[in-house]
């Protein structure tokens, strides 16, 4: 997001949306691993959102994977 938005007192810089097809746990688990991850580090969280690119992003996030 170019600008954080607040929701419920918190700053939120990144928004995912994530679409999992029924009956794939594995995958479902994985990602919310990578997720809780990701929150869990602030830095990882401040240079994602200050990516420019799709492309840009995604390299970042193959670093935390």
């Amino acid at each position: 997001m170019k600008k954080p938005i607040h929701y419920e007192k918190k700053e939120v810089k990144c928004i995912f949306l994530i679409n999992i097809r029924k009956h794939h746990l594995f995958l479902h688990q994985e990602v919310s691993q990578f997720m809780m991850k990701l929150m869990a580090d602030t830095g990882t969280i401040n240079m994602l959102s200050q990516t420019k690119t799709f492309e840009e992003f995604v390299i970042y996030a193959k670093k935390l994977w």
